[in-house]
């Protein structure tokens, strides 16, 4: 479990640093869903533009929202 702990910090930072070199502006998207068996979801995403042109995409937060939650479609 404390290797998991370790390995997301690690890439935490690895993100933030990536983020923090990207002369672009930083772009963010949410997406609200709701699964089959009716529980709500959220998540945040990242994206910009690195120094070699290429778009990134990071997911910033993902999580379960509590009820009510309202389903769109």
């Amino acid at each position: 479990m404390s290797n998991i702990s370790k390995k997301f910090h690690e890439r935490k930072e690895r993100v933030k640093l990536a983020m923090c070199k990207s002369h672009s502006r930083i772009c963010l998207t949410s997406d609200c869903w709701t699964s089959i068996n009716q529980e709500g979801f959220i998540c945040l995403i990242a994206h910009f533009v690195d120094a070699s042109w290429k778009l990134n995409n990071k997911i910033i937060v993902f999580c379960k929202m509590e009820p009510p939650h309202i389903d769109l479609v």
